[in-house]
């Protein structure tokens, strides 16, 4: 019979709800690497840029 698996405590011990503005606050800095490494001299995305970033988050993801 397969083990349970249990969820792995975060590097400050918490887990769950807890964690949620961690981990949101660490996609929101990669969407903006991303933007920069996507499109270095952009400085106001349009609906194009956001596209082609959602698609590189939807296929790492």
């Amino acid at each position: 019979m397969p083990r349970p698996r249990t969820q792995r405590p975060g590097p400050s011990g918490t887990t769950g709800p807890e964690r949620y503005p961690e981990i949101i606050g660490g996609l929101s800095v990669a969407l903006a690497e991303t933007f920069k490494i996507t499109y270095p001299d952009i400085k106001n995305p349009q609906t194009s840029h956001w596209e082609g970033v959602t698609a590189v988050f939807d296929r790492l993801l």
